[in-house]
């Protein structure tokens, strides 16, 4: 009940739909790899007004975490070569490149 995906999402289904053709990818990662015991103690912290981000460096969590060579192999097996990728996180752009260049 706590988690924003969906609405995380929709900017991204608008796109496709406008530019008529794309694909959606959801990588069923919970809360970047840090664990249930981990997303409860997130939780505190962020209803005392801080966000997924800084909750987790509260912790000494990786704001990272998330692994990409899944997505990279859903994208080949679709026939998909090159993508433009729609994140608000720069860093998302090197790890997907990184685990394209191991998918090859």
């Amino acid at each position: 009940m706590r988690c924003d995906c969906s609405d995380l999402i929709q900017g991204p289904i608008k796109k496709i739909a406008i530019n008529g053709t794309g694909v959606l990818l959801c990588l069923t990662q919970n809360s970047h790899g840090i664990g249930l015991i981990n997303k409860l103690r997130a939780y505190e912290i962020q209803d005392r007004g801080f966000d997924t981000t800084d909750a987790n460096a509260q912790l000494g969590l990786d704001a990272g975490g998330r692994v990409y060579l899944p997505a990279t192999q859903m994208l080949q097996q679709l026939g998909y070569r090159r993508v433009r990728l729609m994140t608000n996180n720069p860093e998302n752009v090197s790890l997907l490149a990184r685990y394209r260049a191991i998918a090859r």
